[in-house]
């Protein structure tokens, strides 16, 4: 085994880092929404839904999916409320939210 120093290594470079990440156009955001939505119900409630669908549709969003506690559904609400933020004094359009996640 050949022991290799640092300076014979190949930089690391990060993928984000080479390329600049496509900003998303005006038609892409509820899709966008919806996956950061997804992303972020996964981390704060550490995967404890499973098979997680958040969906648009004309009443607002609505979040669907299986828990073993209602704890890890008032997670997974508060995670979709902070992307969402309906609360916001900015002048943006409120949105429902609609947990339809089972506790089973």
């Amino acid at each position: 085994m050949t022991l290799r120093t640092l300076t014979e290594l190949p930089p690391i470079v990060s993928a984000t880092m080479a390329t600049p990440t496509p900003q998303p156009s005006p038609k892409d955001g509820d899709a966008t929404m919806i996956d950061s939505i997804a992303c972020v119900v996964h981390q704060r409630t550490n995967g404890g839904v499973r098979d997680l669908r958040v969906d648009m549709t004309s009443g607002g969003l609505v979040l669907t999916g299986r828990t073993n506690t209602y704890y890890t559904k008032q997670l997974a609400t508060h995670a979709a409320l902070d992307v969402v933020d309906p609360q916001s004094e900015s002048g943006s359009a409120r949105v429902a939210l609609t947990n339809a996640i089972e506790v089973c």
